[in-house]
C-alpha cells in the first residue's frame, strides 16, 4: 500500500481558521518574524501592525488598539501621507503629492495613529486649574 502525500488545500483546511485580518494586507496571525514577498512596502507596514499587535495582546505594553481603524504613516526612508491599516493601493505618486517609497536599505519607520476622544467632568477640570494657579 503506497501513502499519497495529503494536498496543500486539505492541510490548508485543517488549520484553525483566525478571522482577523489586517484589512487587504492579510492575515495578522500567524505572526512570522517577516513577510517575504515582491511588495516590501505593505509587508513591512504588516510587521509594523503585528509588532504592536504583540505587545498590546501578549506584553500588555500597547494601550492602544491594534486593528483596520488605525491608520499609519511611513516616516522612514521618507514621510508620507497618512492612510487606512490594510489598505491597497499605499498612497503613490501622482496620485498623493506625499506617496510611501521603498527603502534603499530594507529600513522601515512607521507612526501609528488612532482617533481618541475623551471628556472629562467639571470637577477634574477645576482640579487643574487649582493645580496651575500660583
Amino acid at each position: 500500500m503506497q501513502r499519497r502525500a495529503a494536498p496543500i488545500a486539505a492541510l490548508l483546511l485543517a488549520l484553525p481558521a483566525d478571522p482577523r485580518c489586517v484589512g487587504q494586507w492579510g492575515p495578522l496571525r500567524p505572526r512570522p518574524m517577516r513577510d517575504i514577498g515582491p511588495l516590501p512596502v505593505p509587508y513591512s507596514a504588516k510587521t509594523a501592525v503585528r509588532a504592536m499587535s504583540i505587545a498590546r495582546e501578549q506584553l500588555g505594553v500597547f494601550p492602544f488598539p491594534v486593528d483596520t481603524r488605525g491608520r499609519l504613516q511611513q516616516v522612514y526612508p521618507q514621510s508620507s501621507a497618512c492612510f487606512a491599516v490594510g489598505q491597497l493601493p499605499l498612497p503613490a505618486a501622482p496620485q498623493s503629492d506625499r506617496p510611501v517609497v521603498t527603502s534603499p536599505d530594507g529600513r522601515y519607520g512607521w507612526l501609528y495613529w488612532r482617533a481618541a476622544s475623551c471628556c472629562i467632568g467639571p470637577g477634574v477640570a477645576a482640579q487643574c486649574v487649582r493645580d496651575a494657579l500660583p
